[in-house]
């Protein structure tokens, strides 16, 4: 029987204006790749269909957000309406 943790590929996303950067870890926190792309809805599919390359087999992913200023906020949207998890993650605590 496989930990509640092991059934995810975690994706942390740091937004910004005109970029995304998402970078894949396991539950052991091992990064297993990074992927910048362009803030623009016309991206995001190809951003979903590159992030498959670094899921891990038999999990789901975890989306976690950095989402300062709303830069991330289409991103979202696009997320959840694809069926992903999304997770808002405070900006104050990962500068602590």
């Amino acid at each position: 029987m496989k930990h509640p943790k092991m059934q995810y590929t975690y994706v942390g996303i740091d937004s910004h204006k005109n970029t995304h950067t998402a970078v894949f870890l396991d539950c052991f926190f091992d990064k297993l790749g990074e992927i910048t792309f362009d803030n623009l809805p016309s991206a995001f599919c190809e951003f979903l269909s590159k992030a498959s390359e670094y899921k891990i087999d038999g999990t789901e992913f975890l989306f976690g957000l950095e989402d300062t200023n709303s830069f991330g906020r289409l991103l979202t949207i696009f997320l959840i309406d694809n069926c992903q998890q999304v997770k808002h993650v405070n900006a104050h605590l990962v500068a602590k």
